[in-house]
C-alpha cells in the first residue's frame, strides 16, 4: 500500500556572495526505504563533509542514526534500515555557485535594486528580506532580471513572531489545518530554512537589519543515487545572497540599519541575553558609526530602543539617565533619554565629518541594557 520505491527529501542552503564562482552549501537528506536492509547512497561531485542526522523514527523507537562513510568513493552506507522509516544525513561542501548577481542601494529609506539570473537554474520565487520588511517576487528564469523595493523594518521580538516565520503562512504559527497539503509542508519547510538564515541563531536575537535575497528552487542542489539508481525525490533549495548596502545616501535612516556597540562598561553587571547586560549600577558607553555617502550628514538624530519591550515602556523601578558626547565642546552633555522608547538628540552630538555618535547611559537601579538604533534623516 505504500509503494516499493526509495524516496528522498532534500533541503539545501547555498550561501552565495555576489561575483564569487564558489559557494558554501549545506544539504540535509532524508531517505525512506520500502524494505528492510542496507542502503548504499552515492553523492555526486566533490567530496563533502558528512554527518548523521541523529534522530529518526519521528522520535519514537530507536534514535541512533548510524552511518558509514567512504570518503574515497563519496558513498554513505545506511545499515539495517527498517521499512518506511526515515533515515537522514547532512553534508557540507564548497561547490560551484549559481550565477546570481544582485545590486542594491538605500534611497529615501527604501532598499531598491535588481537580481539577475545568469545561471541555468529556474527559481520558483524569490524573497527580499530586510528585517521585518520584505517583498516576494515571482519566478526567475535563466537570463531574467527582477527589480525590488523594500522598506527595512527592525524586528521586535517581544511584539510577536518575526516576519520570516509567517511570510509563507505555515501552520506552526497559525491554526492547524484539518488536512495537511503539500503546499502546507512546503511553506513550513521554507519557514524552517528562513529561521536558519535570517534569525540570530546561536548569537541570540539580533536587532541589526541584515538584508538578503533568498532564491527558491525545487531542483535538488546535491545529486545522489541510492543503490545505483535515482530515487523518487522531492527537494527545496535556497540560494541566499546577502545584500551589501554600502554607504547610506540621502533620505530617512530607519531603525535597525545603524545599531550600537558597547565601547565601555563600568559597574556591577550580570550576564543578560546575547548582546545585552543586566546592570545593578554604573555606566555603559555606546558608539554608533554610520557609513554615510561622502558630503552628506545626519540630521534629526534619534535613539530608538522600542524593540526591547513589548509595549515600549520602561521596566518598573528602572532609573536611567544619559549623556552624549558634544563634538563642538569635546565634553559630555546631558540628554533627555526615554528608556524603551525614542530619544531625540541635539545636532552637536553628531560628528559633522563622520556622523559618529557616542552615548553614555548611567544606571541607578537595575536595568537591562541592550542594543540601540540610531535613526534620522541623511541630507
Amino acid at each position: 500500500t505504500k509503494g516499493q520505491s526509495v524516496q528522498t527529501n532534500q533541503v539545501s542552503i547555498v550561501h552565495l556572495q555576489t561575483g564569487w564562482d564558489r559557494a558554501y552549501a549545506e544539504s540535509y537528506t532524508g531517505i525512506l526505504a520500502p524494505t528492510r536492509g542496507d542502503y548504499q547512497v552515492s553523492v555526486a561531485g566533490a567530496r563533502p563533509w558528512v554527518g548523521p542526522i541523529s534522530s529518526f523514527s519521528g522520535g519514537v523507537g530507536p534514535s541512533s542514526a548510524e552511518i558509514r562513510v567512504n570518503a574515497d568513493s563519496n558513498s554513505i552506507l545506511l545499515p539495517s534500515m527498517t521499512a518506511f522509516v526515515l533515515r537522514g544525513f547532512a553534508t557540507e561542501q564548497v561547490a560551484d555557485a549559481p550565477h546570481l548577481v544582485a545590486t542594491t542601494k538605500l534611497v529615501n529609506g527604501k532598499l531598491t535594486g535588481t537580481i539577475q539570473n545568469n545561471s541555468t537554474m529556474r527559481f520558483t520565487d524569490l524573497l527580499v528580506l530586510a528585517g521585518d520588511g520584505y517583498q516576494v517576487l515571482s519566478g526567475l528564469a535563466p537570463g531574467d532580471t527582477a527589480t525590488f523595493s523594500v522598506t527595512p523594518k527592525v524586528s521586535n521580538p517581544y511584539a510577536g513572531p518575526p516576519a520570516y516565520s509567517t511570510i509563507y503562512g505555515n501552520y506552526f504559527y497559525g491554526p492547524q489545518p484539518s488536512q495537511i497539503t503539500d503546499a502546507d509542508r512546503l511553506n513550513l519547510e521554507k519557514s524552517s530554512i528562513l529561521s536558519m538564515v535570517a534569525a540570530g541563531g546561536f548569537n541570540g536575537i539580533s536587532l541589526t537589519i541584515a538584508p538578503m535575497i533568498v532564491a527558491w528552487t525545487q531542483q535538488p542542489y546535491e545529486q545522489i543515487t541510492v543503490a545505483g539508481a535515482h530515487p523518487r525525490a522531492t527537494a527545496e533549495s535556497a540560494v541566499v545572497i546577502p545584500l551589501a548596502i554600502g554607504a547610506i545616501g540621502a533620505g530617512s535612516l530607519p531603525a535597525g540599519l545603524v545599531v550600537s556597540r558597547f565601547t565601555d562598561i563600568d559597574g556591577t553587571t550580570q550576564n543578560g541575553p546575547p548582546g545585552a547586560v543586566f546592570m545593578q549600577s554604573g555606566t555603559a558607553t555606546y558608539d554608533f558609526t554610520p557609513q554615510l555617502v561622502p558630503g552628506t550628514h545626519l540630521t534629526g538624530a534619534t535613539l530608538d530602543s522600542t524593540s526591547q519591550s513589548p509595549k515600549g515602556g520602561a521596566f518598573p523601578g528602572q532609573s536611567l539617565s544619559a549623556e552624549a558626547w558634544d563634538w563642538s565642546q569635546s565634553a559630555w552633555v546631558p540628554v533627555t533619554y526615554t528608556p524603551l522608547g525614542t530619544s531625540p538628540l541635539p545636532a552637536a552630538v553628531v560628528n559633522p565629518s563622520s556622523g559618529e555618535v557616542r552615548i553614555k547611559v548611567t544606571v541607578n537601579t537595575q536595568a537591562l541594557l541592550g542594543p540601540l538604533s540610531l535613526t534620522g534623516t541623511v541630507q
